[in-house]
């Protein structure tokens, strides 16, 4: 759901959605700003004095979690706030001894990844549950006990008392981390497993009855991933991105497979609808499908909108339309095609993520 820019010419760092679509954060080199997505409005002017590389809202909220890039020395990027936007100020702050490549959130959980750990908090009170390590197989260990985690700095230090030797960093592991998901309305955890497979492990964290699973996915590494609202569904795509599979997480079942197209591409997002009878796909081949979850296995997209650049999208709370945002600086709504109506999608409006004349209100 969320894309994270590594290089930018227009000052975005960042992309994504809030959990149900309504809201667009955005981390800049100037701070983050967060929209409104219908009727589409800047909504929140947030830190305004360094550049945020990650941002993650909690639903309509006035909560929001930020890494900075470490391009100045107060926004570490082994630093995470947790920000009070009615407040205009910092209520928590946890500091890491890896760079913080991924944050997820729901009512209850706060889901941390590094670039080769992730950690499970009680949003809460801010502590932390779990730990897992990035890279894993069926036999690894369930996880760290919490009480031998240092729950306010330096997460996974071994002995507080000693210098903490940053941990040995794997480039995949660190791009499989940015694809963790954390299920909107259950605590259910999903995550690349493997870099050489495509393997993806899947958590139930508050259900002891439910083991965790690993579901072989893909012959080829994960390049992209989600659940839906309820964690019942994992939706995943390889870094061929031809094919798209949906899951079933207690059975580790294959539910349905979509095929996108014939040539390899890369995958952006993928994002189910809320009721989940819809799935979404943004690629590099200038094109977004839209597939219909019930339809018959290894159907193509019912629907197909020409967007170039790289994006991600998600669909509105009622399935009417598709909110894309561009890392070019755009946001497009796109009104979806009716039953009967047709294959092709209307594009409703288009705003600038830059624009800095935008009316400001508070959510």
């Amino acid at each position: 759901m969320n894309i994270p820019l590594q290089h930018s010419k227009n000052g975005i760092l960042y992309i994504g959605f809030n959990q149900t679509a309504s809201y667009l954060t955005v981390g800049t080199r100037a701070g983050f700003s967060i929209f409104r997505c219908y009727p589409f409005v800047q909504s929140v002017s947030g830190v305004n004095e360094g550049s945020i590389k990650l941002v993650e809202m909690l639903f309509a909220s006035s909560l929001v979690a930020f890494v900075g890039t470490g391009e100045q020395p107060h926004f570490s990027s082994r630093m995470l706030y947790i920000w009070n936007t009615s407040l205009r100020r910092a209520i928590c702050e946890l500091n890491f001894r890896a760079p913080i490549v991924a944050l997820r959130m729901n009512d209850q959980r706060l889901v941390i990844a590094l670039s080769n750990k992730i950690h499970v908090y009680d949003l809460n009170c801010v502590q932390v549950l779990a730990s897992y390590d990035i890279l894993c197989t069926a036999g690894t260990p369930e996880a760290r006990p919490a009480h031998l985690e240092n729950q306010t700095l330096h997460v996974g230090a071994a002995n507080p008392s000693e210098p903490a030797r940053p941990p040995a960093e794997s480039p995949e592991a660190a791009r499989l981390a940015t694809l963790v998901a954390l299920a909107p309305e259950q605590n259910t955890l999903a995550y690349p497993c493997s870099a050489t497979q495509g393997q993806i492990m899947v958590r139930h964290l508050d259900a002891d009855e439910m083991p965790s699973r690993v579901v072989d996915a893909h012959n080829s590494p994960i390049a992209a991933l989600t659940l839906n609202k309820e964690g019942t569904s994992l939706a995943t795509a390889s870094i061929k991105g031809t094919i798209i599979r949906i899951y079933n997480t207690s059975t580790g079942s294959k539910i349905n497979e979509f095929r996108r197209g014939l040539s390899k591409t890369q995958i952006y997002s993928i994002a189910f609808s809320a009721d989940s009878s819809l799935l979404c796909v943004t690629c590099g081949r200038g094109t977004i499908h839209i597939f219909a979850t019930s339809s018959p296995m290894s159907s193509k997209s019912f629907c197909r909108i020409r967007a170039k650049g790289q994006c991600v999208a998600s669909f509105s709370p009622d399935n009417q339309y598709l909110h894309v945002a561009f890392t070019d600086g755009f946001f497009r709504r796109y009104r979806l095609p009716q039953p009967g109506s047709g294959p092709n999608a209307e594009l409703e409006c288009e705003h600038s993520l830059v624009d800095a004349t935008m009316q400001t209100v508070r959510p």
